[in-house]
C-alpha cells in the first residue's frame, strides 16, 4: 500500500517541478507512512474529506503541468493550479458524499491491485467498495480508511507474509470498532443506513 501511495506522490512531485525541493526530505518517508497511517485507523472518518480534498489538488496540479507544459507558460500553469486546484479542493471538501464514495473507491482499487494485481480486479473492489459508502457511508468510510491505515502501518513495520494479515486483519477491526464509537454522533451523514435495513433492525428488536 505505502509503495502505490510513494508512486502516486513522487508521480505529483516529478511532474510538477518539485522533485528538488522535496528530495532531502524523502529520507522521512517511512515516518510520513507511519503518521498517515496511524490517521487512517483513529481518525479515518474525521479526515477523510481532508485526503479527499488533497487528492483533489495534487490530482489538478499533475493533469495540469502534464498537459499545459510545452504550450503554456509556467506562470499560467501555476495561475491554473493555485486557482482551480484550490477551488477544487475547497468544494471537495464540503463534497462530503462524493469525498466518501471516491475515497472507498480508489483504497478498494488499491486493495484488489494488491491481493492480485490485476485491474478488473481492482474496479471490481472499487465499485464495491464505493456502493457500500452509498449504502452505509458511516461503516464503509470506517472500514476502508482503517483497512488503508492497517496496512500502511504493516508496511512501515515490513510485516509480510502470514502475519501480515493477521496484523492488517487485527488493527484494521480494532480501528473500525474504535471510529464507529468515536463517531457515533457524526452529523454528516443523516441516514447511516438505508430505511429498508433500519426497518428491518427495528423489527428484530422487538
Amino acid at each position: 500500500m505505502s509503495e502505490l501511495m510513494k508512486e502516486f506522490f513522487l508521480e505529483f512531485v516529478n511532474t510538477t517541478g518539485l522533485s528538488e525541493e522535496v528530495s532531502p526530505f524523502l529520507s522521512l518517508g517511512g515516518i510520513c507512512v507511519i503518521i498517515l497511517g496511524i490517521i487512517g485507523c483513529v481518525l479515518g472518518f474525521r479526515t477523510y474529506r481532508m485526503f479527499f480534498s488533497a487528492i483533489l489538488f495534487m490530482g489538478t496540479a499533475t493533469a495540469s503541468f502534464y498537459f499545459m507544459t510545452g504550450t503554456e507558460s509556467l506562470r499560467s500553469i501555476a495561475t491554473c493550479v493555485a486557482v482551480v486546484g484550490v477551488v477544487l479542493a475547497f468544494f471537495g471538501y464540503r463534497w462530503h458524499r462524493l469525498g466518501g464514495f471516491v475515497l472507498c473507491f480508489l483504497v478498494g482499487m488499491c486493495i484488489g491491485w494488491l491481493l492480485y494485481p490485476s485491474i478488473l480486479l481492482a474496479v471490481v473492489c472499487g465499485v464495491f467498495a464505493g456502493m457500500a459508502e452509498i449504502f452505509f457511508p458511516v461503516i464503509a468510510i470506517s472500514a476502508m480508511t482503517s483497512l488503508w491505515g492497517a496496512w500502511m502501518l504493516a508496511d512501515a513495520f515490513k510485516v509480510s507474509g502470514a502475519l501480515q494479515i493477521v496484523t492488517i486483519s487485527g488493527i484494521a477491526v480494532i480501528s473500525v470498532v474504535w471510529q464507529l464509537f468515536l463517531n457515533r454522533k457524526q452529523k454528516l451523514f443523516t441516514k447511516v443506513c438505508p430505511d429498508r435495513v433500519r426497518y428491518w433492525m427495528e423489527q428484530r428488536r422487538k
